[in-house]
């Protein structure tokens, strides 16, 4: 997952360099995004390298990062669709993959040293009334993405693939 989303921002920076498309690049830091939180999902995934996880991973810790990773991705795809249709803005290019590190840096940061500041999801190995909440939420998020994504027009490959990625994403949510 890392691989192909580095690779995915890598092609969308790329496509930002020829076009000058803000949505491109918006779309591209959604994908680093994921890299990253992907990353340290599975950095603190229990049993995986340690027995508790690593970066100070708790029993919330994964299944924080999961929904963080998962109720994000489709703010990036609804900024995505937001840009398309609106003039540039005048921040820098680079400005984006920093900021977008820098919040990705964060919210990891959160999930690890700061969970105690988060509510508990697992309680006892069972789901907690705030998971089914948070899981409402982010599956909501996903919907949303592909409802905006479905009113485009005219519609792009792009918008078509980004459809199908947060189905898939729809799926992934209702399954865990």
């Amino acid at each position: 997952l890392v691989l192909t989303d580095l690779i995915t921002a890598v092609l969308l920076f790329g496509q930002y360099r020829i076009l000058r498309s803000q949505a491109l690049l918006m779309m591209g830091c959604g994908y680093l995004f994921t890299a990253a939180l992907t990353t340290a999902h599975t950095l603190s995934f229990p049993g995986l390298f340690s027995t508790t996880g690593l970066l100070g991973a708790t029993t919330q810790t994964t299944v924080w990062l999961y929904m963080l990773w998962h109720g994000s991705f489709p703010l990036f795809v609804l900024g995505y669709v937001a840009l398309k249709s609106r003039p540039p803005l005048a921040l820098p290019a680079l400005a984006w993959p920093a900021a977008t590190l820098l919040a990705a840096a964060g919210f990891i940061t959160l999930a690890t040293q700061g969970h105690d500041w988060l509510p508990d999801l697992l309680v006892g190995g069972r789901y907690s009334p705030t998971y089914q909440g948070t899981v409402g939420l982010v599956w909501l998020l996903s919907a949303i993405a592909v409802g905006a994504l479905w009113r485009q027009r005219p519609r792009t490959v792009l918008d078509l693939w980004l459809m199908v990625v947060c189905m898939a994403w729809l799926f992934d949510i209702a399954l865990s």
